[in-house]
Order: C-alpha cells, then structure tokens, then sequence
C-alpha cells in the first residue's frame, strides 16, 4: 500500500486524516483526490500529501487497514458510550444533592476546546458541583507548599466522596 499518511498529517484520526481513510476504503486510490480532503489548517501542502499517499495495489494491506479502522470506529463508539453514562451518572448525583447543585464555578475568559472531554458537557462545571465548590482547575500551578498540601486536601476529599459510592 505504502500509504504515508503519518509523514504528512500530524493526527492521523484528525480531520484530515479521517477524510483521507474513509475516503481510501470507500475505494478513492488517487492520491491527488485524496489530498483534496486536507483541512485548510494542515501544515503540509497537497503537493506533499499527493506524494505521500501512492498506492500500490497490496489488497492484503487494504483488508488490514479496513480491519484496524473499524476497529478504531468501533472503540470510539464505545468511548462515547462511556461518556454517555458518566456523564448520566454525574448529573444524577449532582441533581440529587441539594449543596452540589448550588455551587456555580466561574467561566474561564478564554476556554480552550478541549476534544477528549465529554461532548456538550462542562466538565470543570460538573467538577465543580461534584466537589461541592472546590476549583480542580488551580491544581496545575502547585507551586509551594502550601499549594500542594491544598492539592493533597483535594486529593482526601475525593477519595471520600468515591467511598461514597
């Protein structure tokens, strides 16, 4: 096959990636077709890409990537299930208790997207209410000792609340 995908894209399951592999298995072998699907914000050119997808006609090696990328799909459905149920879970907890439900964290001014979080869902919000108040977004900057004794307090009050369930 020699398909060269990881040279030219940062992350192969991003969006231009995705397109390219969905796009070969549906049958699509010219490599300046599939270059066509690079997401405006790729690094590399369609020059580069074209280059670095030419196939070869191995079908053993088509089978294989069609097998690994449904496997892919599959664990990715499965990780939204998951998702799906913790997020359930989380909002029945918090719904049933009446000090998690009234605590409100402030937004961040200028929130990142973060793309393994659950979809639709603040998590620092939900984090917030869990933990009936405690800001987890401050553990990163444990910079003195004081900071990390409160940082080791966090860590004691979530052992008990998963105690608790």
């Amino acid at each position: 096959m020699n398909i060269r995908l990881d040279v030219v894209v940062n992350d192969i399951v991003g969006m231009t990636g995705t397109k390219i592999i969905t796009e070969f298995i549906a049958g699509e072998r010219s490599g300046k077709k599939l270059a066509q699907h690079r997401h405006y914000n790729c690094r590399k050119s369609e020059e580069e890409i074209t280059k670095a997808l030419p196939y070869n006609g191995r079908n053993d090696y088509l089978f294989a990537l069609k097998q690994e990328w449904n496997t892919y799909l599959h664990l990715q459905k499965q990780i939204q299930d998951v998702d799906a149920e913790i997020k359930k879970l989380m909002e029945d907890i918090i719904n049933n208790d009446d000090n998690k439900k009234q605590h409100v964290a402030t937004k961040k001014p200028h929130k990142r997207k973060n793309k393994n979080t659950i979809e639709g869902t603040d998590m620092n919000q939900v984090a917030y209410q869990y933990f009936e108040g405690i800001d987890l977004r401050w553990v990163l900057k444990i910079d003195s000792h004081q900071n990390f004794h409160n940082f080791l307090e966090i860590m004691k009050n979530f052992r008990t609340h998963l105690n608790d369930y």
